[in-house]
Protein backbone atom coordinates (compact mmCIF):
# COMPACT_ATOMS: atom_id res chain seq x y z
CA UNK A 1 0.00 0.00 0.00
CA UNK A 2 1.56 3.28 -0.98
CA UNK A 3 1.60 6.11 1.91
CA UNK A 4 0.61 9.19 0.61
CA UNK A 5 2.78 12.16 2.52
CA UNK A 6 1.29 14.30 4.82
CA UNK A 7 1.48 17.78 5.25
CA UNK A 8 4.14 18.80 7.79
CA UNK A 9 2.68 20.89 10.62
CA UNK A 10 2.43 19.68 14.41
CA UNK A 11 5.51 19.34 16.67
CA UNK A 12 5.42 15.49 16.61
CA UNK A 13 5.09 15.28 13.25
CA UNK A 14 8.80 16.28 13.49
CA UNK A 15 9.88 13.54 16.31
CA UNK A 16 12.04 12.21 13.15
CA UNK A 17 13.71 13.72 10.21
CA UNK A 18 10.58 14.74 8.03
CA UNK A 19 10.74 12.80 4.14
CA UNK A 20 11.43 14.47 1.30
CA UNK A 21 7.92 13.45 0.46
CA UNK A 22 6.70 15.39 3.28
CA UNK A 23 8.41 18.43 3.00
CA UNK A 24 7.27 19.04 -1.10
CA UNK A 25 3.37 18.29 0.29
CA UNK A 26 4.05 20.84 2.86
CA UNK A 27 5.22 23.77 0.57
CA UNK A 28 2.86 23.23 -1.89
CA UNK A 29 0.17 23.23 0.41
CA UNK A 30 1.42 26.43 2.12
CA UNK A 31 2.14 28.15 -1.11
CA UNK A 32 -1.51 27.38 -2.15
CA UNK A 33 -2.60 28.79 1.48
CA UNK A 34 -0.72 31.97 0.83
CA UNK A 35 -2.00 32.13 -2.33
CA UNK A 36 -5.65 32.04 -0.96
CA UNK A 37 -4.84 34.63 1.80
CA UNK A 38 -3.42 37.02 -0.22
CA UNK A 39 -6.37 36.97 -2.61
CA UNK A 40 -8.46 36.79 0.68
CA UNK A 41 -6.94 39.89 1.87
CA UNK A 42 -6.90 41.22 -0.96
CA UNK A 43 -11.24 40.87 -1.49
CA UNK A 44 -11.41 42.41 1.97
CA UNK A 45 -9.83 45.98 1.57
CA UNK A 46 -11.73 45.92 -2.04
CA UNK A 47 -15.05 45.37 -0.17
CA UNK A 48 -13.94 48.00 2.52
CA UNK A 49 -13.20 50.63 -0.26
CA UNK A 50 -16.52 50.25 -1.36
CA UNK A 51 -18.08 50.73 2.10
CA UNK A 52 -15.98 53.04 2.38
CA UNK A 53 -15.39 55.05 -0.67
CA UNK A 54 -11.85 55.83 0.70
CA UNK A 55 -9.66 57.67 -1.62
CA UNK A 56 -7.01 55.57 -0.14
CA UNK A 57 -8.67 52.38 -1.27
CA UNK A 58 -9.62 53.35 -4.18
CA UNK A 59 -6.49 52.61 -6.34
CA UNK A 60 -6.33 48.52 -7.15
CA UNK A 61 -2.51 48.42 -7.14
CA UNK A 62 -3.05 49.66 -3.04
CA UNK A 63 -5.38 47.50 -2.33
CA UNK A 64 -3.21 44.59 -3.59
CA UNK A 65 -0.26 46.22 -1.77
CA UNK A 66 -1.86 46.73 1.67
CA UNK A 67 -2.92 42.90 1.52
CA UNK A 68 0.43 41.57 0.38
CA UNK A 69 1.77 43.96 3.38
CA UNK A 70 -1.14 42.51 6.00
CA UNK A 71 -0.11 39.13 4.83
CA UNK A 72 4.06 39.77 5.27
CA UNK A 73 3.38 40.68 8.84
CA UNK A 74 0.75 37.75 9.65
CA UNK A 75 3.59 35.56 7.99
CA UNK A 76 6.55 37.03 10.00
CA UNK A 77 4.72 36.67 13.13
CA UNK A 78 4.59 33.14 13.00
CA UNK A 79 7.66 32.33 12.12
CA UNK A 80 8.76 34.81 15.20
CA UNK A 81 6.59 32.49 16.96
CA UNK A 82 7.98 29.04 15.61
CA UNK A 83 11.46 30.74 16.77
CA UNK A 84 11.05 31.67 19.62
CA UNK A 85 9.40 28.14 20.60
CA UNK A 86 12.54 26.46 18.93
CA UNK A 87 14.83 28.59 20.75
CA UNK A 88 13.27 27.55 24.14
CA UNK A 89 13.74 24.30 23.55
CA UNK A 90 17.27 24.84 22.84
CA UNK A 91 18.03 26.82 26.25
CA UNK A 92 18.03 30.31 24.78
CA UNK A 93 20.92 32.51 23.62
CA UNK A 94 22.51 32.47 27.01
CA UNK A 95 22.84 29.05 26.59
CA UNK A 96 25.01 29.67 23.12
CA UNK A 97 28.63 29.27 23.15
CA UNK A 98 31.67 28.63 21.21
CA UNK A 99 32.62 25.43 20.40
CA UNK A 100 35.65 23.65 19.02
CA UNK A 101 37.00 20.23 17.63
CA UNK A 102 34.35 17.72 17.48
CA UNK A 103 31.92 19.67 20.02
CA UNK A 104 31.13 21.98 17.35
CA UNK A 105 30.90 19.46 14.52
CA UNK A 106 28.78 17.65 16.89
CA UNK A 107 26.29 20.66 17.59
CA UNK A 108 26.04 21.50 13.43
CA UNK A 109 24.60 18.01 12.97
CA UNK A 110 22.61 17.66 15.48
CA UNK A 111 18.73 17.02 14.58
CA UNK A 112 16.20 19.21 16.76
CA UNK A 113 12.22 19.13 16.02
CA UNK A 114 11.61 22.69 16.27
CA UNK A 115 14.16 23.58 14.41
CA UNK A 116 13.28 20.97 11.16
CA UNK A 117 9.53 22.89 11.23
CA UNK A 118 11.09 26.28 11.68
CA UNK A 119 13.23 25.88 8.66
CA UNK A 120 10.75 23.26 6.64
CA UNK A 121 7.93 26.89 7.49
CA UNK A 122 10.75 29.41 6.78
CA UNK A 123 11.15 27.07 2.87
CA UNK A 124 7.54 27.48 2.44
CA UNK A 125 7.65 31.19 2.84
CA UNK A 126 10.48 32.03 0.99
CA UNK A 127 9.28 29.88 -2.35
CA UNK A 128 5.80 32.06 -2.33
CA UNK A 129 7.98 35.15 -1.65
CA UNK A 130 10.19 34.59 -4.30
CA UNK A 131 7.13 33.79 -6.68
CA UNK A 132 5.58 37.29 -5.40
CA UNK A 133 8.81 39.26 -5.58
CA UNK A 134 9.06 38.21 -9.45
CA UNK A 135 5.21 39.03 -10.16
CA UNK A 136 5.97 42.68 -8.33
CA UNK A 137 9.49 43.28 -9.50
CA UNK A 138 10.69 43.93 -6.34
CA UNK A 139 14.13 44.37 -7.80
CA UNK A 140 17.34 41.46 -7.54
CA UNK A 141 18.33 42.54 -4.53
CA UNK A 142 14.95 40.84 -2.63
CA UNK A 143 14.61 38.34 -4.72
CA UNK A 144 18.42 37.21 -4.40
CA UNK A 145 17.59 37.44 -0.35
CA UNK A 146 14.41 35.57 -0.67
CA UNK A 147 16.19 32.26 -3.00
CA UNK A 148 19.14 32.48 -0.96
CA UNK A 149 17.52 32.23 2.44
CA UNK A 150 15.21 29.19 0.41
CA UNK A 151 18.15 27.30 0.14
CA UNK A 152 19.56 27.37 3.06
CA UNK A 153 16.24 26.33 4.89
CA UNK A 154 16.47 23.18 2.35
CA UNK A 155 20.19 22.32 2.89
CA UNK A 156 19.30 22.60 6.67
CA UNK A 157 16.59 19.68 6.22
CA UNK A 158 20.16 17.24 5.95
CA UNK A 159 19.93 17.70 9.38
CA UNK A 160 22.24 20.59 9.02
CA UNK A 161 22.62 23.86 12.21
CA UNK A 162 19.95 23.25 12.98
CA UNK A 163 21.27 24.89 16.58
CA UNK A 164 21.33 28.23 14.52
CA UNK A 165 18.16 27.97 12.71
CA UNK A 166 16.35 29.52 15.34
CA UNK A 167 17.85 32.78 15.89
CA UNK A 168 18.89 32.88 11.48
CA UNK A 169 15.13 31.89 10.37
CA UNK A 170 13.06 33.16 13.70
CA UNK A 171 13.98 35.57 16.09
CA UNK A 172 15.31 38.10 12.95
CA UNK A 173 11.75 38.47 11.72
CA UNK A 174 11.06 40.02 14.72
CA UNK A 175 12.36 43.53 13.09
CA UNK A 176 11.04 42.04 9.73
CA UNK A 177 7.69 42.68 11.29
CA UNK A 178 8.02 45.69 12.06
CA UNK A 179 9.64 46.67 8.44
CA UNK A 180 6.67 45.47 6.87
CA UNK A 181 4.10 47.33 8.60
CA UNK A 182 5.94 50.14 8.48
CA UNK A 183 6.52 49.79 4.82
CA UNK A 184 2.57 50.20 4.36
CA UNK A 185 3.15 53.68 5.30
CA UNK A 186 5.42 54.15 2.05
CA UNK A 187 4.26 57.31 0.38
CA UNK A 188 6.04 56.73 -2.95
CA UNK A 189 3.55 55.40 -5.34
CA UNK A 190 6.46 53.47 -6.70
CA UNK A 191 7.17 52.13 -3.04
CA UNK A 192 5.71 49.36 -1.22
CA UNK A 193 3.35 51.07 0.42
CA UNK A 194 -0.08 52.50 0.28
CA UNK A 195 0.07 56.90 -0.82
CA UNK A 196 -1.83 58.35 1.29
CA UNK A 197 -1.72 56.24 4.20
CA UNK A 198 0.71 57.54 6.30
CA UNK A 199 0.16 61.21 5.99
CA UNK A 200 -3.67 60.30 7.66
CA UNK A 201 -1.08 58.69 10.28
CA UNK A 202 1.70 60.45 10.73
CA UNK A 203 2.68 59.69 14.45
CA UNK A 204 1.60 55.83 13.85
CA UNK A 205 4.43 56.09 10.67
CA UNK A 206 7.48 57.68 13.05
CA UNK A 207 7.06 55.11 16.04
CA UNK A 208 7.01 52.35 14.06
CA UNK A 209 10.44 54.11 12.51
CA UNK A 210 11.75 54.39 15.82
CA UNK A 211 10.97 50.84 17.09
CA UNK A 212 11.95 49.04 14.13
CA UNK A 213 15.63 50.60 13.65
CA UNK A 214 15.78 49.44 17.45
CA UNK A 215 14.69 46.17 17.01
CA UNK A 216 17.04 45.68 13.58
CA UNK A 217 20.12 47.22 15.30
CA UNK A 218 19.82 44.58 18.17
CA UNK A 219 19.17 41.88 16.37
CA UNK A 220 20.92 42.37 12.55
CA UNK A 221 23.38 44.46 14.42
CA UNK A 222 24.71 43.37 17.64
CA UNK A 223 23.47 40.14 17.47
CA UNK A 224 23.76 39.09 14.23
CA UNK A 225 28.01 39.46 14.09
CA UNK A 226 28.30 37.80 17.23
CA UNK A 227 25.96 34.46 16.23
CA UNK A 228 27.72 34.48 12.44
CA UNK A 229 31.21 34.20 14.11
CA UNK A 230 29.90 31.28 16.06
CA UNK A 231 28.27 29.96 12.62
CA UNK A 232 31.46 30.22 11.05
CA UNK A 233 33.43 28.76 13.65
CA UNK A 234 31.25 25.49 13.84
CA UNK A 235 31.23 25.12 9.71
CA UNK A 236 34.44 25.62 9.45
CA UNK A 237 35.05 22.55 11.90
CA UNK A 238 32.92 20.00 10.16
CA UNK A 239 34.69 21.66 7.51
CA UNK A 240 37.94 20.51 8.95
CA UNK A 241 36.29 16.68 10.10
CA UNK A 242 34.85 16.65 6.85
CA UNK A 243 31.46 15.75 7.97
CA UNK A 244 29.18 16.75 5.65
CA UNK A 245 29.56 17.74 1.53
CA UNK A 246 31.71 20.58 1.60
CA UNK A 247 29.23 21.67 -1.35
CA UNK A 248 26.79 22.54 1.40
CA UNK A 249 29.32 24.13 4.17
CA UNK A 250 30.37 26.55 1.46
CA UNK A 251 26.83 27.28 0.38
CA UNK A 252 26.37 28.12 3.63
CA UNK A 253 29.34 30.13 4.43
CA UNK A 254 28.71 32.30 1.18
CA UNK A 255 25.06 32.78 1.74
CA UNK A 256 25.35 33.89 5.66
CA UNK A 257 28.62 36.36 4.34
CA UNK A 258 26.32 38.09 1.64
CA UNK A 259 23.30 38.20 3.76
CA UNK A 260 25.67 39.87 6.37
CA UNK A 261 26.62 42.54 3.92
CA UNK A 262 22.92 42.88 3.40
CA UNK A 263 22.57 43.86 6.70
CA UNK A 264 24.97 46.70 6.54
CA UNK A 265 23.60 47.94 3.13
CA UNK A 266 20.06 47.84 4.70
CA UNK A 267 21.04 49.84 8.08
CA UNK A 268 22.84 52.77 5.58
CA UNK A 269 18.99 52.97 3.91
CA UNK A 270 17.52 53.10 7.39
CA UNK A 271 20.53 55.91 8.55
CA UNK A 272 19.04 57.94 5.30
CA UNK A 273 15.57 57.17 5.99
CA UNK A 274 15.72 58.45 9.69
CA UNK A 275 17.37 61.86 8.42
CA UNK A 276 14.58 62.49 5.88
CA UNK A 277 11.72 61.34 8.52
CA UNK A 278 12.89 63.55 10.68
CA UNK A 279 15.06 66.37 10.02
CA UNK A 280 13.27 67.20 6.60
CA UNK A 281 14.12 70.61 6.64
CA UNK A 282 17.71 70.59 7.41
CA UNK A 283 20.25 72.17 5.22
CA UNK A 284 23.18 71.72 4.21
CA UNK A 285 25.64 74.92 3.89
CA UNK A 286 28.17 74.96 0.82
CA UNK A 287 31.71 75.21 1.54
CA UNK A 288 31.83 78.46 -0.48
CA UNK A 289 28.66 80.21 1.33
CA UNK A 290 29.86 79.27 5.18
CA UNK A 291 33.46 81.07 4.11
CA UNK A 292 32.01 83.80 2.66
CA UNK A 293 29.75 84.04 5.70
CA UNK A 294 26.29 84.14 3.90
CA UNK A 295 25.09 81.55 5.96
CA UNK A 296 22.69 80.75 2.72
CA UNK A 297 21.88 77.38 2.33
CA UNK A 298 21.99 75.87 -1.34
CA UNK A 299 19.60 72.77 -1.00
CA UNK A 300 17.34 71.21 1.30
CA UNK A 301 17.52 67.18 1.98
CA UNK A 302 14.81 65.74 0.66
Amino acid sequence: MVRIPQVLWRSEQFASQPSVGGIAVTVTAAFVLLAALEWLLFAAFSAAARATRSPILAPRASRIKLGRRALEVLSMSVLAALGVQAHEQLGGLGAFGALSGDAAVARALEYHPLSARLALAQLAYQCFNSYISVRDRDGMIFIGHHLATGLLCALAQGPFLHAFAPFFLGLTETSTVLLCALATFDPDPRGAGVPGLGALFPVTTQLLGVVFTLAFIAVRIVIWPCMSLLFWVDVLAVLGARAHPPAVCYAFLVTNAGLSALQVLWLGEIVSTAVTMFAPQRRKVSAAAALSGTGKAEHHLN
